[in-house]
């Protein structure tokens, strides 16, 4: 199944694939990130948004450690994250990470 993305709130798209990877329901994976209201660390790449961000990442990687070229391209993501300056928006990963799982069926 899918993991939808395009809503007009980027919130959801961010509790979407967080749902997804964690396969929960709202605030049902073991940090209660996996909700639209968890999104507003993503804004500024807080510290909280960079560990959500990694998390996520973290847990993908882990469901699909024998899929080679998933986990180097979930590594690509991991590393934009690391990376990003404070004044960065994650939120410019929600989307294309969406696509990514959705291209290999996650």
């Amino acid at each position: 199944m899918a993991i939808y993305k395009g809503h007009q709130d980027g919130a959801m798209d961010f509790e979407e694939l967080a749902r997804a990877v964690f396969k929960c329901e709202r605030y049902g994976d073991p940090w209660g990130y996996a909700s639209a209201d968890q999104a507003h660390h993503l804004f500024e790449s807080s510290e909280k948004g960079k560990m959500m961000m990694n998390t996520i990442i973290d847990v993908a990687i882990h469901d699909n450690q024998n899929n080679k070229d998933l986990v180097a391209k979930l590594l690509g993501f991991k590393d934009k994250v690391i990376q990003s300056p404070k004044s960065d928006n994650l939120f410019e990963i929600v989307g294309p990470l969406i696509d990514l799982l959705n291209e290999h069926e996650y």
